[in-house]
């Protein structure tokens, strides 16, 4: 086992996207090295150890792993790398190749993580007694941006056919209610009042303790004080097992919006999922808690494309969305150990195609606003700007574009060492003009044709995401491309409908008209697409 010494320098790498859970593993372990006398350093060249937190749910989450490891696999003399996360678990065998040219390396997945207290020697602290804090820097989803995070449990109990971060994160380990409710107050007492409740399966909560979800979701509703809470996120089986009792308390009030994920409206493919629930039974429990609780938020998964999943079955999903708040749809991608995909390829970009007309559809109806509490203040985040004045961007402010400009240059410096970053079939990210306060990114293909698109600033202080300004539409198929401000460039297939992008002003990808308005100046300023 390798020793760091005490004092090192240490790079906390996002190596993933849109996970609250490894966000707050990630805060948790930057409080975790603060504590024992570590630098958590800001720029990568100061580390003398690099540290990597991990996600392994899709493959493109997995090549951000891969792509930081490669970078710093062509140093000069190798660091010293230390590997968290579900990716550790997920694809062993390729992480060991991975990091054979490390001299110096260990690798800890998420049920293992006090391994870390013999690599740092923590003498202060162990990893363990260190509550995940929400540091806006390793915020992975929009929707939990700016609450803060406390971790409930870890693991789950189901077996799903298409999920590899139960093979990671093994059978639940919760923790207390007494500890959570600590975690409330302290927040509360930081005039933080906005609290996210996260778990890799929050239904599964209280399993190993001889408790149920009702134990927890009850005591944070009741607990004395203001606070607006959310959940992500309930698995249905369990969820349903205690839904008659959870039902007042999600109505109460205190609850802003949970994550509810159903992946499928047909009972064959939940069924081959090995998902243990009925959509109608899931979907009218879903119709009282909206006729209980109006404003509370109801989030949903589904995934498109798995197994033999057939025309009818995918319509279902599109129409069990409908009863949902804000539905997200995934291309089913197979990971080790989980089924293989057997539609065909036009097939899955014909749903895809459905799916974003669902969403646009939705999103001119209009989105759900979420509710947060009016006294709860923002967390403090360095390195970024202040907000400007009333009703403008924060980023209109002469620090913002001070800020973005740095940013820019940052990206256009990532863009060279990965050469080019392949998009679809023939395409390439060929190259991005860094602009006062904004990046434009060059597309090629091999016939010779050319895109370009506008990245747009984050929406608001904390957000860490560029990304495009408008769809990016490449012989019929959208690429979502985002910069994260950590030296990584991001691709993603998952078509969602966010209301903390839109009620803010952001733009969503899913067809003409729902640009923000630094996308209208952009276009405004003259920059097409070009064919």
């Amino acid at each position: 086992m390798i020793r760091v010494p005490p004092g090192s320098k240490v790079y906390l790498h996002q190596a993933f996207r849109c996970c609250p859970f490894a966000g707050a593993t990630s805060g948790q372990v930057h409080d975790y090295l603060e504590q024992n006398g570590f630098v958590v350093v800001r720029e990568p060249a100061q580390a003398d150890v690099h540290l990597l937190n991990t996600c392994g749910s899709d493959a493109q989450q997995a090549a951000l792993t891969w792509q930081v490891l490669h970078g710093l696999a062509g140093a000069p003399t190798p660091p010293t790398v230390v590997v968290i996360g579900c990716l550790v678990s997920i694809e062993p065998q390729q992480m060991a190749a991975e990091l054979a040219p490390f001299p110096r390396s260990a690798r800890f997945d998420p049920r293992h993580l006090s391994g870390l207290d013999a690599v740092f020697g923590a003498e202060r602290v162990r990893v363990d007694d260190v509550q995940p804090a929400l540091h806006n820097e390793y915020v992975g989803r929009d929707l939990s941006s700016g609450w803060f995070h406390v971790v409930a449990s870890t693991g789950c109990l189901g077996a799903c056919e298409f999920c590899a971060i139960r093979r990671a994160t093994g059978r639940p380990r919760s923790r207390p209610v007494d500890a959570v409710l600590a975690e409330v107050h302290r927040a509360q007492a930081a005039g933080l009042h906005d609290v996210l409740v996260v778990s890799t399966d929050l239904s599964a909560w209280g399993h190993d303790l001889g408790l149920h979800v009702v134990d927890l979701v009850d005591a944070l509703t009741r607990a004395p004080g203001e606070r607006m809470l959310a959940g992500e996120s309930f698995e249905p089986t369990r969820f349903l097992a205690h839904f008659e009792a959870l039902l007042p308390l999600l109505a109460s009030g205190r609850w802003s919006w949970i994550g509810l994920p159903m992946q499928s409206g047909s009972a064959r493919v939940l069924q081959s999922m090995r998902r243990e629930y009925a959509p109608d039974r899931l979907l009218d429990a879903v119709e009282r808690l909206r006729t209980a609780a109006p404003d509370l938020v109801v989030r949903s998964d589904f995934i498109y494309g798995f197994g033999d999943e057939t025309d009818d079955e995918f319509e279902a999903s599109l129409v069990a969305s409908r009863s949902f708040s804000l539905p997200s749809f995934n291309a089913y991608q197979p990971r080790p150990g989980t089924a293989p995909l057997t539609v065909a390829p036009e097939v899955m970009r014909t749903r895809r195609d459905r799916a974003m007309a669902e969403l646009h559809r939705r999103a001119q109806a209009g989105v759900p606003t979420i509710r947060r509490h009016a006294g709860s203040r923002p967390v403090a985040v360095d390195a970024t700007p202040s907000p400007a004045a009333a009703g403008t961007e924060p980023w209109e402010s002469p620090e913002g574009l001070r800020w973005l400009a740095d940013h820019a240059r940052r990206f256009r410096a990532v863009l060279d060492r990965h050469r080019s970053l392949v998009l679809d079939a023939g395409w390439v990210l060929a190259g991005a003009e860094a602009r006062a306060d904004a990046v434009v990114l060059r597309m090629r293909h091999a016939d010779g044709r050319t895109v370009e698109v506008g990245l747009r600033p984050p929406a608001w202080p904390g957000q860490r995401y560029f990304m495009p300004d408008k769809p990016i539409l490449i012989d019929g198929n959208e690429i979502v491309i985002s910069y994260t401000g950590d030296r990584q460039i991001g691709t993603s297939s998952t078509v969602s409908l966010n209301a903390d992008l839109y009620r803010r002003g952001g733009g969503l990808h899913l067809g003409p008209g729902l640009h923000s308005r630094r996308c209208r100046q952009y276009r405004r300023r003259g920059h097409t697409e070009r064919r």
